[in-house]
């Protein structure tokens, strides 16, 4: 079976005869091009030159791969005389990976993947599916674990939803040009607005009433739709901070630091307890609510199997009730990979801190601060943009907003909202 895709020497030259070679006699270099060699004929065909079947799903055309290469394989593994996928020995794939070359995911010889699937997903896909535990042997047509037959509505039943723009859903934290906040409201929102912003996430209100922020923020174009408020303060007079979000006029009421000295396990559980009250009473007055990590969440929990009081925390609050804004800076530099934690809590991830990491600013620390130069404009540090953007497109987060912590907020946010208006992922 071999001579029907290779031959073992030339014709008319037994093994035992091979041409010797030396430096004046070099051996002609291999042909660039895939063949496929005709034993009957005992001529090579350039793959291009070998036929693709016109594949059918039911009476669908099916787009194939114009890989050359795949035109060897179809030589063996091809479809019956219906043309239909799943026919014959045909492994063409259909839904979302219609179109692949065999050769993306397969090695020539077996069925086994040569290329695990976590190169294009993260280890959980977004939909649930473990796609390194997948079944790639074409056993079941019907099995939603076959990906040859992954679609589009195993997983989005009521249809795929649109992406969202991010240009559209793109905010300013106001923790951003704090010192200009503190020493002259007025200043700080014509700055905002100066910077192209309509949509901001507050931290705090600068010494004014809730209803006098809120008429300023009014006054310039802008439209908070998040609030940081402390963890004490709902913690003192929940009721309070309701009002006070409600007032703003903002659909989530966000946590941005936990006051605990050590986040350990316990810690996670006393927290947990916390949020899922506060959560439901948030969402009872017309809220959202959401806790925004750190980074020193995300030490290992002793004997704890590798989970963090961060995973305990999300296991231990009610999907719905209480949700998640990731600040990518503080989760990469806890060491995490912001990416792969989007798609680990798919349905958890509500808001997005956009910042960067210095390029070669120390990761894997944890701790509750950084050095003020590892902060740098989005687009010119070391994270990896276009997984994280992706994994954040992918899950559906609603809002995401430039939090700059660099030495010069004003010279920086530009270069990052021109990074993040033409960055192509």
């Amino acid at each position: 079976p071999c001579l029907a895709c290779h031959e073992m020497h030339r014709p008319g030259t037994p093994l035992g005869q091979r041409p010797k070679v030396s430096e004046a006699n070099p051996p002609a270099p291999p042909p660039a091009a895939a063949a496929f060699y005709d034993r009957r004929e005992q001529v090579h065909f350039r793959a291009e030159l070998l036929p693709l079947p016109a594949m059918l799903d039911g009476t669908r055309p099916v787009i194939v791969s114009p890989d050359a290469r795949q035109a060897i394989c179809y030589q063996c593994h091809a479809p019956d005389h219906t043309f239909q996928t799943g026919s014959g020995d045909d492994r063409t794939c259909v839904g979302v990976h219609e179109g692949l070359s065999c050769l993306a995911c397969h090695g020539g010889h077996d069925q086994n993947a040569r290329a695990s699937c976590a190169q294009c997903h993260p280890r959980l896909s977004n939909c649930g599916l473990d796609v390194e535990g997948m079944d790639t042997t074409f056993k079941s047509a019907a099995s939603r674990h076959n990906i040859h037959f992954v679609k589009c509505a195993d997983c989005h039943p009521n249809g795929v939803p649109a992406r969202t723009k991010l240009a559209d859903h793109l905010g300013l934290q106001f923790w951003s040009l704090r010192h200009d906040f503190e020493a002259n409201v007025a200043k700080g929102l014509d700055e905002t607005k100066a910077l192209g912003f309509t949509l901001v996430e507050t931290a705090g209100t600068y010494g004014l009433k809730p209803a006098d922020f809120r008429d300023q923020l009014t006054a310039h174009g802008l439209r908070a739709v998040a609030a940081h408020l402390p963890y004490e303060r709902l913690k003192n007079d929940l009721p309070a901070v309701i009002a006070e979000a409600k007032t703003l006029g903002v659909e989530y009421v966000v946590i941005p630091w936990l006051p605990q000295p050590e986040f350990d396990a316990a810690a996670a559980r006393t927290v947990a307890a916390d949020f899922n009250a506060w959560g439901s009473a948030i969402q009872a007055a017309g809220m959202k609510f959401a806790f925004h990590p750190h980074g020193y969440e995300f030490h290992p929990i002793p004997d704890g199997n590798g989970e963090t009081p961060f995973d305990l925390l999300v296991s231990l609050t009610k999907p719905g009730v209480v949700s998640f804004e990731m600040d990518v800076f503080w989760v990469a530099h806890a060491g995490v990979d912001p990416a792969r934690l989007l798609a680990k809590y798919p349905d958890r991830w509500t808001l997005l801190h956009v910042k960067d990491l210095r390029k070669g600013g120390e990761i894997g620390v944890g701790t509750r601060g950084a050095p003020a130069e590892d902060h740098v404009a989005v687009g010119t540090g070391q994270l990896d943009w276009s997984s994280i953007l992706r994994a954040a497109q992918a899950i559906g987060v609603e809002y995401y907003f430039i939090e700059d912590e660099t030495a010069a907020p004003l010279q920086n946010i530009p270069v990052s909202v021109r990074f993040l208006q033409t960055f192509k992922y």
